[in-house]
């Protein structure tokens, strides 16, 4: 089960980790080439949110979710009728909004290139135009397109993962409860080699591995995140893990950068969840519309972001690099600001599109 404290630090950290996402989503290869000229400072700044400090949102993210599946089940069988009964309720809250959003995009991009005959206005160079798609291309749009293994609206890779990965609970539900914390370590040591070939969303599953893990095995220890000593060495432990990883992606160590890649990912993750029980310990929450609006503002937020940097970068004021500096908080932040007014426009005016949102508004 899951307690109140739990409940509440969990629920505040979804807004924060979509905030995250949409910095990650800024600084992109096609971004670094346009903007080569720029001193280090620009891309020093640019690099260690993209590469470093957001990495460990996804993560979370499978790990909370992993942790939520099994909250009413425990390791002394699994029941298929609630099993079937999340089902049912995923099917809801991720495929159908899921498949809306890929629409969405797919004819946002549409209409973009058909009004203005650029077909890389939105989308990159050497993408196909939508309006030469054949039933493969749209096929592969709503899943596994060639140029980036996403689908085309491609934060919602993570979506793709977790509907596949819920269809595999029973399975994973077995193989923790015969091995426990073995199985994600399994997982892990496998997705970091030629093996991850053949399991398709390995490191996906890893770490939906670790939250089912945590709940079914070991859910009295999370609770001992929720000390005043916990926090502070987590805050001790997040900075440092930080520090190397940034330091180590700079240098030719890539073994021990994996290494430490993996560890920020994971305990990294454990320390924004410590930190969230402190704050929500002193009585803050995080207010309801931000909290309602994370998926919409995950799912909305890279069209509209995309739009902001070609926008953005046709300025003269691109070339200079406090310009350059301040975009990398202001752009997401517009898109952010965006996405949350879209997100209110739907709930105050249009409910009957809550499927945008999974039906919770």
């Amino acid at each position: 089960m899951i307690t109140k404290s739990t409940s509440s630090a969990l629920g505040f950290l979804r807004f924060p980790l979509a905030c995250l996402v949409v910095l990650e989503h800024y600084y992109t290869p096609d971004i670094y080439a346009s903007t080569i000229g720029a001193s280090s400072c620009y891309h020093e700044i640019a690099f260690f949110i993209n590469q470093t400090l957001s990495i460990v949102t996804v993560p979370l993210f499978l790990m909370i979710a992993g942790y939520l599946f099994f909250y009413d089940t425990d390791m002394n069988g699994f029941d298929s009728g609630r099993y079937f009964a999340k089902l049912k309720s995923r099917f809801k809250s991720l495929l159908i909004p899921y498949i809306a959003w890929n629409f969405i995009v797919l004819m946002f991009f549409f209409g973009a290139q058909t009004v203005t005959g650029n077909n890389s206005i939105i989308q990159k160079e050497g993408y196909k135009a939508i309006s030469n798609y054949n039933a493969t291309d749209f096929i592969k749009a709503f899943s596994y397109m060639d140029s980036t293994s996403m689908p085309i609206d491609g934060p919602l890779w993570f979506v793709r993962d977790l509907i596949i990965i819920t269809l595999l609970a029973p399975a994973i539900y077995f193989l923790i409860c015969k091995l426990k914390i073995v199985f994600p370590i399994l997982l892990l040591i496998i997705a970091n080699t030629q093996l991850s070939e053949f399991i398709p969303f390995c490191m996906a599953m890893c770490y939906f591995s670790i939250g089912a893990c945590m709940q079914l095995c070991y859910n009295d220890e999370i609770e001992r995140l929720n000390t005043e000593k916990s926090f502070k060495l987590s805050i001790l432990i997040f900075l440092i893990l930080l520090l190397i990883l940034n330091a180590l992606q700079h240098s030719n160590y890539s073994s021990l950068t994996l290494f430490c890649d993996l560890l920020y990912r994971i305990f990294g993750s454990m320390c924004l969840v410590a930190v969230a029980y402190k704050i929500t310990s002193v009585g803050y929450r995080m207010p309801s519309l931000l909290t309602s609006a994370s998926f919409f503002i995950f799912a909305a937020h890279k069209p509209i972001l995309v739009l902001l940097r070609r926008l953005a970068f046709s300025t003269a004021f691109a070339q200079q690099e406090a310009v350059l500096i301040l975009y990398v908080f202001l752009l997401p932040a517009i898109a952010i600001i965006f996405s949350i007014a879209l997100f209110y426009i739907v709930k105050r005016w249009f409910p009957i599109l809550n499927f945008l949102n999974g039906y919770r508004l």
